[in-house]
């Protein structure tokens, strides 16, 4: 899976939303190139981790705009949205965030260095939370209402991963990519 890096903040989301939320302007060549090159059965390595991508049958891509944006509609051949309300969403990026770090990994860390780093992921958060409730949720409702109209399999987000992993699969099978 290929997850695409992006260099937009929640401040230029909130103008991006007030300008319209149009997803063609979130521009990023490096990411369709990347994909047309892994369509073409070419590798990548990415930028931000040297991890070497070797395509196969299927490329299967997290990228929150589907085909809205230009640059990659004709990339990309299936569109599987997963209908996640906000709220879960956003429970669950906490829950990633809050997951405990084990207390083997910070015990030659001198105890500032903790507390410092504490204040700054609780500050970072809070700041999370103050734009999420400011304009975040209501950027994630307009990105699904649009992609939702292009997707070709919607997905309820209370199905079990085994449960979504079979739905996806009898959905390529029956598209004839999949055996």
């Amino acid at each position: 899976m290929i997850t695409l890096k992006k260099n937009i903040i929640l401040k230029t989301q909130k103008k991006w939303l007030m300008d319209g939320a149009d997803l063609n302007t979130w521009i990023c060549p490096e990411f369709a190139q990347d994909l047309q090159l892994l369509k073409s059965g070419v590798s990548i390595i990415q930028k931000w981790n040297n991890n070497k991508i070797i395509p196969g049958k299927l490329l299967i891509v997290e990228e929150p705009t589907a085909r809205r944006r230009k640059e990659i509609r004709e990339l990309i051949d299936y569109v599987i949205l997963i209908d996640t309300p906000p709220e879960i969403s956003l429970a669950r990026r906490l829950k990633r965030l809050l997951d405990p770090i084990p207390i083997e990994k910070l015990k030659d860390y001198p105890k500032d260095e903790i507390i410092k780093g504490f204040s700054e992921f609780v500050n970072s958060n809070k700041g999370y939370l103050r734009d999420y409730i400011d304009h975040g949720s209501v950027l994630y409702i307009e990105i699904f209402y649009q992609v939702n109209q292009d997707a070709d399999l919607i997905l309820d987000w209370r199905l079990t991963p085994l449960e979504l992993a079979k739905k996806i699969r009898e959905f390529l099978q029956q598209k004839g990519d999949l055996q």
